[in-house]
């Protein structure tokens, strides 16, 4: 995959319709965009580096950004894609595992779809079948292992 490529899929909003979310907006930073959900996403977007960075600003004080960073391994060029995601509170209290972890295993779940869905789109192989609750109880293990954070609302699903 070519870094133009990896840049088309993160920025334009008919490549972003496919694995994240349908979307409309300018490229250019402080151009609104408007994410069709439910419910409805919208916002600024906070910044468009081309080939670099892409960030969707929303009126909330949280924010979507994803940036492609260049690595040179072993002669050969590599990407390195970061995904950075801040919610506000009102946000994350709907997931599984609420509000009261530093690490919402809910979150965690819905990211690891989406960049599934992202491999998907770039390289055709199928996703395994795993669904958001299964994905949300496995998280609420590894989260709890790693930083002691288990959740009795996952669990008691």
């Amino acid at each position: 995959m070519t870094p133009e490529r990896l840049w088309d899929t993160l920025s334009k909003p008919e490549e972003i319709g496919v694995w994240l979310l349908p979307v409309s907006f300018e490229p250019r930073t402080g151009a609104p965009y408007a994410f069709r959900s439910q419910p409805a996403m919208t916002g600024t977007v906070g910044e468009y580096s081309p080939q670099r960075a892409i960030r969707f600003d929303s009126a909330d004080g949280a924010f979507w950004r994803f940036a492609i960073e260049p690595l040179d391994v072993d002669n050969a060029t590599c990407l390195r894609l970061i995904v950075e995601d801040r919610m506000t509170r009102a946000s994350v209290e709907g997931y599984p595992g609420g509000v009261a972890k530093a690490w919402n295993p809910g979150v965690t779940a819905g990211w690891h779809e989406i960049l599934d869905a992202l491999e998907h789109h770039l390289t055709g192989r199928q996703p395994p079948d795993i669904d958001y609750l299964r994905l949300c109880r496995f998280y609420d293990r590894v989260l709890a292992q790693l930083i002691g954070q288990g959740s009795s609302r996952v669990d008691q699903r």
